[in-house]
């Protein structure tokens, strides 16, 4: 099976995007009852405004959407010199994850945020779905530790 890797354009992904990040969310929802919801203008407004990429991954037998990174890039306000992408979200169909598509998939990201101009890339983990050594293998390190806490509201 063969795949393709791309940058598109969020707004024409939608049905597609939709029911993946539906799955992706059960898998590593940490929060019970809550699904996933994505907020469509926010996303469109920020890829128009230059701040979000979402970068995608296509059988190239069906055509359809399999997988898909996005990324929000911007020049750190704690160091102005250095631009840097932050991973939103990254999901494979799980018939996707053997063999090499998810680390293919992740060194063609790296060279598009690069070409950006990009010095440092973070990518987030949850605890439900650890690919840090993924991660390990293409030269990243851990560096902190994110907790959070359901509030009341």
């Amino acid at each position: 099976m063969g795949v393709t890797f791309q940058r598109e354009p969020v707004c024409a992904l939608w049905t597609e995007l939709d029911p993946l990040a539906a799955e992706h969310w059960r898998e590593v929802s940490w929060e019970p009852g809550s699904h996933a919801c994505l907020d469509h203008d926010r996303y469109e407004h920020a890829e128009a405004s230059g701040v979000f990429h979402m970068l995608t991954v296509r059988n190239t037998t069906t055509g359809c959407l399999i997988g898909y990174a996005g990324f929000w890039v911007s020049d750190n306000p704690q160091n102005k010199t250095s631009r840097e992408a932050s991973q939103d979200c990254v999901y494979l169909d799980p018939e996707f994850r053997v063999g090499s598509t998810g680390t293919d998939f992740l060194r063609f990201c790296d060279r598009y945020l690069e070409d950006l101009g990009c010095r440092v890339i973070y990518h987030h983990i949850r605890k439900a779905r650890d690919w840090s050594a993924l991660l390990r293998t293409l030269g990243y390190r851990e560096i902190e530790k994110t907790y959070a806490r359901i509030t009341g509201n």
